[in-house]
């Protein structure tokens, strides 16, 4: 598939960083909720308000996943339509990628390792940060959590296990990461996406701070190391998926 075999390495220019940023968790579901919220009004003014905003708040996990789902489409259709070089950065030819374009049979023996030993030190960290400070307060995981209540659980995966690690990393480790046109980038760069990345998760205490920073730092770490946003992507789905399954698990 020609989109995932990348395209030519060139400089990120700003329409494509304007395009990501608006399609991406950060803004579109503001602008989906907008929208929806004035086609359901027109749709239903015959309701009281009460009703209208009990029934607009039932459909809550619905708009969520119109958003993430919409926006991962956007996002390939923008990628592929500019030419926006995320995918197999290093321009592996088919005998020279492992599994998925992009990584080398090496990039998957760093991460074999470095997914599982980043994952549990990261959870003891936070654990040990967590007792000494008190329990911190995840908005990001207490919306998904009210989300889960009304919402079908394929919903569900698709949003949280599919959409959102290919939208952020496109964005985070890949539209502003790899911005330029190289592969090699700063360790300053991976701090500075690292704790945007962490803010745009909206953290109210030090272990959420601890929490999304932290996940900044291990998924930018894999997409420095391998010089690929696949490594990131795939990083960030296994720890959405281990997520999700506690979520509806619990």
């Amino acid at each position: 598939m020609r989109f995932l075999q990348g395209f030519p390495l060139r400089r990120t220019k700003i329409s494509d960083q304007i395009l990501m940023w608006l399609v991406s968790p950060i803004i579109f579901p503001f602008i989906i909720s907008i929208l929806f919220s004035l086609v359901f009004g027109l749709m239903n003014a015959h309701l009281s308000q009460e009703a209208l905003l009990q029934s607009f708040v039932q459909l809550e996990g619905v708009m969520t996943f119109i958003a993430f789902a919409g926006g991962l489409v956007l996002s390939v259709i923008i990628i592929y339509a500019k030419k926006i070089p995320l995918m197999n950065r290093k321009r592996l030819s088919r005998s020279e990628w492992t599994i998925l374009p992009g990584l080398t049979g090496e990039d998957w023996k760093f991460l074999a390792w470095y997914i599982p030993v980043g994952y549990v030190l990261f959870n003891i960290g936070g654990s040990v940060l967590e007792y000494i400070v008190g329990d911190g307060q995840l908005i990001n995981q207490e919306a998904i959590e009210a989300m889960a209540t009304d919402t079908p659980t394929w919903m569900l995966f698709i949003t949280i296990v599919i959409a959102a690690p290919l939208v952020e990393e496109w964005l985070f480790r890949g539209i502003i990461f790899f911005r330029k046109e190289h592969n090699d980038v700063s360790w300053l760069t991976l701090i500075i996406t690292s704790v945007l990345f962490g803010l745009v998760h909206v953290p109210t205490s030090i272990v959420a701070v601890y929490t999304y920073v932290g996940m900044g730092l291990l998924f930018g770490y894999a997409a420095k190391r391998t010089r690929s946003v696949e490594a990131a992507i795939f990083f960030h789905f296994i720890n959405n998926l281990i997520g999700f399954f506690v979520l509806i698990t619990l």
